[in-house]
């Protein structure tokens, strides 16, 4: 489930097993599952992970939008794993926070 929350064309993906899927009747993989280095892909998650590379942003313009938060965020401390503007349920504008996640600690320091 590694693009599990994967940002396509303005709309964050979610990637599920069917309801009905048993790992117990599956029949066995006949390779191993490559794993996918979505950070050189330069493919950022909406989903961030609680891990020691997660930052919170806050003060951020209402008026940013996600592109121009995520590009500073890199420009100035390192390719992201995953990014969340947190938004308004009533009408999706931001609430001025994000979340996001580096790809490694020196992002975070960085960033800090």
């Amino acid at each position: 489930m590694q693009l599990d929350g994967i940002d396509f064309q303005g709309y964050p993906l979610r990637i599920r097993r069917c309801q009905e899927y048993n790992a117990a009747t599956a029949p066995p993989l006949k390779r191993p599952v490559p794993q996918i280095d979505t950070v050189d892909l330069g493919i950022v998650s909406t989903q961030v992970q609680e891990t020691p590379n997660k930052v919170f942003i806050g003060g951020i313009p209402r008026d940013w939008d996600e592109e121009k938060i995520k590009n500073l965020l890199v420009k100035h401390a390192g390719k992201l794993r995953s990014f969340h503007l947190v938004r308004e349920s009533k009408d999706q504008s931001s609430k001025g926070y994000a979340f996001c996640e580096f790809a490694s600690i020196d992002g975070v320091q960085l960033a800090m």
